[in-house]
């Protein structure tokens, strides 16, 4: 019964002196809390290389960037105009294609439009021709009428010119004898005796040509003893 007194008994000096060790040994805080944090970000920084710390109170202390100089912000332009200089020469490029298709559309367009406008003042010729004739087709008609019947009047004059000329050609030798014939009554020469005969032939022979242009023209002598013209 005594036993498990004494075994109790024990177990709580045991417990305390353990106590008592632990409670002597010194506290090590979390890395969670805010006095060990600069510490520990500092030991990380320093594992990757990097010395500084990172707190939000030495972004304050930091000093500021150094100012740049003029050569520094040419160097920079510099490097951006190099960096930039392909895509200028590419627009440059564009823009040579983009002016001369420009140049080829505006001549063609204008090579059209000099078309369209030859095309457009030859309808209004055309239009403004057909206008007339509408107008004066009556004046164009009696013209035409006209121009018909001269023809008509010009052929029969010639037909009756070329049946004339057998009656001309008889009418000469009979005159041209007489002439011969009256040279010697006027004594001024001897008459041509080609010429007389000729006459003679005229006037003693038939001519069946100018028998037939006698008839056809009016001039023979109608029963009453009239020409027939």
């Amino acid at each position: 019964m005594n036993q498990p007194g004494v075994s109790k008994s024990k177990v709580t000096a045991s417990d305390k002196k353990n106590k008592t060790v632990h409670d002597a040994q010194p506290k090590i805080p979390s890395a969670r809390h805010p006095s060990i944090q600069p510490i520990a970000i500092a030991k990380k920084n320093k594992k990757y290389g990097v010395t500084t710390t990172s707190t939000d109170t030495d972004d304050a202390d930091l000093p500021p960037p150094p100012k740049k100089t003029k050569v520094d912000k040419l160097e920079l332009q510099a490097r951006q105009v190099k960096a930039v200089s392909p895509y200028l020469v590419e627009i440059e490029r564009l823009k040579g294609q983009h002016i001369t298709e420009v140049k080829k559309l505006k001549e063609e367009y204008k090579a059209e439009v000099e078309k369209f406008k030859d095309e457009d003042e030859e309808l209004q010729h055309i239009q403004a021709v057909n206008k007339l004739k509408e107008e004066h087709q009556a004046e164009i008609e009696r013209l035409k009428q006209q121009t018909e019947e001269l023809k008509h009047t010009i052929e029969a004059q010639k037909s009756e010119i070329r049946i004339q000329e057998h009656l001309v050609q008889v009418g000469a030798a009979v005159r041209g004898r007489w002439f011969e014939l009256a040279k010697g009554s006027a004594g001024v020469g001897q008459p041509v005796a080609a010429i007389v005969e000729a006459g003679e032939r005229a006037i003693t022979r038939g001519n069946i040509r100018a028998d037939l242009a006698m008839l056809q023209l009016g001039y023979a002598a109608l029963p009453s003893g009239k020409l027939a013209r």
